[in-house]
């Protein structure tokens, strides 16, 4: 969840910021930085985003930095949890990424000493109590892995040799960047300038960056090779990435349409009529996205499919001869890594619809295929949830791709309606709770709908099978909740319809979106993506209403990489 950041070389300590500011969707809640300045390290950290930090930190030309963006996990918010942490000699600087399982055991084992009530201090801790007994950094590495249980990246420096960022991978993201004379390290690869030299660690890489090089340990162990960085961030053109992101969807469409003209999707479709089972693995909105595609497959190839949240995958029946589609945005997420792991030891065949395909995920499958939505700055996911259903669709329906310019020019119609979306926004921020309801092929979109709203706005939003909300859950319907129904089809017709008088009728506000019913609320063309941007754009304006902090939302990251 949290954004390592470190460098060796020409940089400044406003350089730096601006990388961890690049970083500040994997974690907002604190930030800080260490660096060598003339021979001495310097410590700052704070509560809140880098703004903050960049007040606290005098401007200056350095050589060696780390720093850190938090979303919490063990410790409240406060700057004593802020990372770097210091050992109690204040010889080692360390950032981490992930969970340390055993901590509260090695604090006992080895009656550590801790300010902070963060797992990560008992790292920084531990390498202090290892010094004694090795002359070397590098000499304890052995020890200290072995020590320590979890899923956890950490890079750390040693102020007796200042020049020099020493660094663990294991289940959590990092890699190593270099640009000419210069070397960083991160947690993503967006933080890296178009050109970059990349190399992806693998679990069980340690080493060093200094001056002199990139050494990289254990020497035995095959190592990634060196990849070319993308483009880094574009600038926001509006006053949230969210709606960039939002309207980026059109020429999005328009880089999958060329991309997949010239990718083989053959060897996956043969692996699809060959299955007993196709199963659909993700986690949020790519677990929606798993949904909406099983629905789709299981028409398209009369063939039995299903859909299954990662964290759930242990308890999954496995079929003989199933295939197991793996959808993520980032490719880092914990839980995915785990359920593909789980698939791995069961020795099923993986393929991964990823937008980072130079990712752990990315790596692990027997096939991949690449979303190309393009980095994502903000935490609530539009653009690579939309590469999703539609690449994932593309794979299989071979005339799926001569209908992306029609769907180009169905997102146009409905950001054409962007100021009737905004007038509903309205009403939905005036409730307590909104309600979507979907069938078919569109359920799935209702919960990315409710789903989005929770995310940014923070109201209690739900989703159901039109025909379920009767049974239990209209209880809650009250004066002050909102109804929204999705119709698509004239055949679902009665079920929506009949949904929204009987909310209508215990007080409720009630809209009808349709692309097939003329009295609707409002009227979109019919293609799933004409829905999934009215989701999205509700989702957003709803949250400006309420002045929330659409970008970076309260409790959350981009990359869950944490159980």
């Amino acid at each position: 969840m949290c954004g390592i950041y470190g460098v060796i070389g020409k940089t400044s300590t406003g350089q730096v910021i601006e990388k961890l500011k690049s970083l500040e969707y994997r974690g907002y809640d604190s930030c800080g930085m260490a660096y060598d300045y003339n021979n001495q390290v310097f410590l700052d950290k704070t509560v809140g985003n880098t703004d903050r930090l960049r007040k606290l930190v005098p401007y200056r030309n350095i050589e060696c930095g780390i720093g850190h963006t938090r979303w919490a996990t063990h410790g409240s918010v406060t700057p004593i949890n802020a990372h770097p942490h210091t050992s109690v000699c204040r010889r080692f600087y360390l950032v981490h990424n992930g969970v340390l399982e055993n901590y509260r055991e090695l604090i006992r084992q080895y009656q550590l000493v801790c300010r902070s009530d963060t797992d990560t201090e008992v790292i920084v801790q531990l390498l202090d109590l290892l010094m004694n007994k090795y002359s070397k950094v590098t000499d304890l590495f052995k020890e200290l892995i072995g020590l320590l249980k979890g899923s956890f990246a950490i890079a750390f420096i040693d102020k007796e040799n200042p020049q020099t960022i020493y660094f663990y991978k294991n289940k959590s993201p990092l890699l190593i960047g270099k640009l000419g004379s210069k070397f960083e390290i991160s947690s993503d690869q967006n933080v890296f300038e178009e050109g970059t030299n990349v190399m992806i660690l693998n679990d069980g890489d340690y080493g060093f960056i200094s001056p002199k090089g990139l050494v990289l340990l254990p020497l035995l162990q095959k190592h990634q090779s060196f990849i070319k960085a993308s483009a880094p961030v574009c600038c926001k053109k509006t006053d949230h990435y969210m709606l960039d992101e939002i309207y980026y969807q059109k020429e999005m469409i328009q880089t999958i349409e060329q991309a997949y003209r010239s990718i083989d999707v053959r060897e996956f479709q043969v692996l699809c009529n060959q299955c007993d089972e196709i199963v659909f693995v993700g986690a949020g909105s790519s677990y929606y996205a798993g949904l909406y595609l099983k629905k789709c497959y299981e028409r398209l190839l009369d063939k039995r499919c299903s859909a299954v949240i990662a964290s759930e995958i242990e308890s999954f029946s496995i079929v003989k001869d199933a295939l197991f589609v793996l959808i993520s945005q980032s490719g880092e997420t914990a839980d995915l890594i785990r359920a593909l792991s789980h698939l791995k030891n069961k020795k099923q065949k993986t393929i991964a619809l990823c937008n980072q395909i130079h990712s752990s995920i990315g790596y692990a499958c027997d096939l991949v295929f690449p979303l190309f939505a393009g980095t994502e700055v903000a935490v609530a996911s539009t653009k690579a949830f939309m590469a999703m259903i539609l690449v994932g669709k593309l794979l299989i329906a071979g005339d799926e791709i001569g209908l992306f310019s029609v769907k180009k020019r169905y997102i146009e119609k409905v950001l054409e309606k962007e100021n009737e979306i905004r007038q509903l926004a309205k009403a939905v921020s005036k409730a307590e709770k909104v309600f979507f309801l979907g069938k078919g092929l569109y359920y799935p979109i209702a919960l990315e709908g409710a789903l989005k709203l929770r995310e940014i706005s923070y109201l209690s939003a739900f989703a159901f099978y039109s025909g379920e909300l009767k049974h239990g859950s209209i209880a809650l319907v009250d004066q002050t909740t909102v109804c929204i129904g999705l119709l698509h089809t004239l055949e679902h017709e009665n079920f929506i319809k009949s949904n929204l008088e009987e909310t209508r009728s215990r007080g409720a506000l009630t809209y009808l979106i349709s692309n097939v019913d003329e009295t609707a609320d409002l009227i979109l063309p019919d293609a799933e993506v004409s829905f999934t941007v009215f989701v999205q754009l509700l989702a957003y304006y709803t949250a400006l209403e309420l002045n929330r902090n659409i970008d970076q939302p309260r409790n959350l990251a981009k990359s869950v990489t944490v159980y």
